[in-house]
């Protein structure tokens, strides 16, 4: 597994995902440490609640597959086979609840410097 530490998703709202299909060959497991030095989790005890960086270690709810689309474009899956999203209805969080991948769905990788 991969550990991304110090890298930021930011929304990239220009076109929509069809189909969604990313291959075996352009996806990989990773684990996300955030600022606070925490890793990202899906809360496992309900569906749709939003991503907190609160666990020290990595486990089961602590991994994402990244699936490469073009350029650094991205997409998130959860261990929950849901796709990560980004509501900006909702202040801007991140949920793990989207069946399907479309525009609020993909992100930019960008390293901090």
């Amino acid at each position: 597994m991969k550990l991304i530490k110090y890298f930021i998703f930011l929304l990239l709202a220009s076109g929509a995902i069809t189909g969604c299909s990313v291959h075996n060959a352009n996806e990989e497991t990773v684990a996300i440490k955030a600022f606070n030095n925490q890793f990202v989790t899906v809360p496992g005890d309900t569906s749709g609640i939003k991503l907190v960086a609160n666990k020290p270690d990595v486990g089961e709810w602590e991994t994402f597959t990244i699936g490469h689309l073009e350029g650094n474009t991205i997409i998130i899956k959860a261990n929950t086979n849901c796709y990560v999203s980004a509501d900006y209805v909702a202040g801007g969080f991140l949920y793990a609840d989207k069946r399907n991948a479309s525009e609020w769905e993909k992100f930019t990788l960008v390293k901090n410097p």
